[in-house]
């Protein structure tokens, strides 16, 4: 499989609408294959299991989140959308092959996957289910519905943003091509054991399988319900969809039949507040269990002995970013992309606006392998910023559009600041659906957003959000440069870290300094407003929490 090809490819699908999903074209039946010889991978990290509580509570312990969701989801089917939002809701109804720690670390646990084995090469990777494993609507877990699960995935009608992970699985690009019914690489061996063999070694290829998107979906449900199935979810998870109060919440209830056990907790309500100043008082008023930390609140509730306790904090492995469209003249000039990189003072929102974090000079947050503390950030300099302006003949100033799906100081900030130098920021709110939609076709010059790790390797940063391809102006990334693309592939297959990293930085030095792609602005830390009844709860840097070790005291 060529590389550039496949991912030409899936970047291309993310031109189209990403929250409508499809029903998938019947699955062939497919033919077990004798398994390649392997060896056994390397024992899966141990973790405690969580112990549901044993007696039945008076009253349910109902956990109210107001943190995940300002606005509502399309649905729960977690292919169809990738966001923290929908990752939130993913992992407590979905169960992945493998999976985070419970208590926030970056190890790869088995999940549905009970233990896999590696062969030599590295090029297959034999994955052993539990066996028992109910969905939610009763029908046991089997290989056929992984095998299904990821053939859909890869279904050129289901248009799916998480196409992307499992690039290198054998038949994968015929597949996204419309070219074959099925992935030959996916091999269902038996019952419980199901086989993906890849075209080449991929480093990241286990961790990659922790990502919510990848959760698997039960076959016989998914084509019951077909474009429907958008609310008719039905994983494994420790909770299912009881309700959804469409703009109000989503409520989630134990799954008795979880096979780790019982959650601890009976009800989650995962409540809809679009004001972070409601969220704050629904929360001190102890309407809210878990909340997130408003940036204008921050120096009251430290100051608040009580409520400074209640804050849980933790460095996020997240970059956030001012996209660039670099095929949109003016953009189309690294002079203006350069201009405006050295026209916004990071810092001064930082301090006044976020109060948290610290200022990003590349892609890839620190805690990460290959981060890169020497890259020089674009310093904040507005007289560079009108000298830039000039040498590129616009010494008048220009206009340019910005993407918004909602309010946001932040974006306010800089509107003001490009002000400074000539530049026009017009503003242009849309509703959640249509901002994907229309960033991910690169149809607008510039918006505000942030990625999140989905797993702990550099391949989810470089490849995901910095990939040129595919060569046109249609692709949410709105950049284009071989050498990159040349240089990202290649230290896909790269095995050895070190040298993993010195490519790495290579693309940093052709993207940043030379190419200014994009502006990169900070890092921040991920936060939560937790009451004191709410235990086991954990915040991982991913900002993406497990609702199955949470118990709730009597208050």
């Amino acid at each position: 499989m060529k590389a550039r090809t496949l991912y030409a490819l899936l970047a291309l699908m993310l031109t189209f609408a990403l929250l409508a999903g499809c029903g998938p074209a019947p699955t062939p039946e497919p033919t077990a294959v004798p398994p390649a010889e392997a060896t056994q991978a390397p024992a899966a990290a141990e973790e405690p299991t969580q112990a549901p509580a044993a007696e039945e509570p008076s009253e349910p312990k109902v956990l109210r989140d107001g943190s995940l969701l300002d606005q509502d989801l399309s649905g729960v089917d977690p292919q169809a959308e990738m966001s923290l939002a929908m990752y939130g809701v993913a992992r407590s109804v979905y169960s992945t092959l493998v999976r985070l720690g419970y208590e926030g670390d970056l190890d790869v646990y088995p999940d549905l996957a009970e233990s896999w084995d590696v062969s030599d090469d590295g090029l297959s990777y034999t994955f052993h289910l539990r066996q028992g494993v109910k969905f939610h609507t009763g029908q046991e877990l089997t290989a056929d519905d992984v095998k299904f699960t990821f053939e859909r995935l890869y279904d050129p009608a289901m248009a799916s943003p998480a196409a992307m992970f499992g690039a290198f699985i054998d038949g994968v690009d015929a597949r996204l091509e419309g070219n074959a019914d099925d992935v030959p690489g996916i091999v269902v061996l038996d019952k419980y054991t199901v086989q993906f063999n890849l075209t080449q070694p991929y480093g990241a290829f286990l961790a990659e399988l922790v990502t919510p998107s990848l959760g698997i979906l039960c076959k016989e449900e998914v084509e019951k319900w077909g474009d429907d199935y958008l609310v008719h979810p039905s994983g494994t998870g420790p909770f299912k969809l009881k309700d959804w109060v469409r703009g109000e919440k989503l409520v989630l209830e134990a799954n008795e039949d979880y096979y780790e056990g019982r959650p601890a907790l009976d009800v989650v309500e995962i409540i809809i507040i679009e004001d972070e100043a409601t969220g704050i008082l629904k929360y001190e008023n102890e309407e809210l269990d878990i909340y997130g930390v408003p940036s204008a609140e921050l120096d009251r509730l430290m100051a608040d002995p009580e409520l400074s306790k209640q804050i849980v904090s933790v460095p996020a492995l997240d970059t956030y970013y001012f996209q660039l469209n670099n095929f949109s003249p003016p953009l189309d000039d690294v002079r203006v992309r350069k201009a405006i990189a050295h026209a916004i003072d990071r810092q001064a929102i930082l301090d006044t606006i976020i109060k948290t974090g610290q200022l990003a000079s590349t892609v890839m947050p620190p805690g990460l392998p290959c981060y890169n503390p020497d890259i020089e950030p674009y310093e904040y300099d507005p007289e560079k910023a009108r000298a830039l302006l000039e040498e590129a003949g616009l010494e008048d100033g220009f206009s340019m559009t910005v993407l918004q799906r909602s309010e946001s100081e932040i974006v306010d900030a800089i509107v003001a600041q490009l002000a400074e130098v000539g530049i026009t920021l017009e503003q242009q709110m849309v509703e959640r659906s249509a901002f994907w939609d229309i960033a991910y076709k690169g149809q607008t010059d510039s918006y505000y957003l942030s990625w999140w790790a989905d797993f702990g390797d550099p391949h989810n940063f470089f490849a995901y959000i910095w990939r040129s391809a595919p060569e046109t102006e249609e692709s949410k990334n709105m950049y284009v440069n071989p050498e990159v693309d040349e240089l990202i592939d290649r230290a896909a297959v790269t095995t050895d870290m070190d040298e993993r990293c010195e490519l790495y930085h290579q693309i940093e030095q052709i993207g940043i300094e030379q190419d200014c792609q994009r502006v990169w602005l900070w890092h921040l830390e991920t936060q939560r407003m937790v009451q004191p009844w709410v235990k086991n709860y954990h915040l991982p840097p991913t900002d993406v929490a497990f609702y199955y070790p949470i118990d709730i005291e009597s208050h």
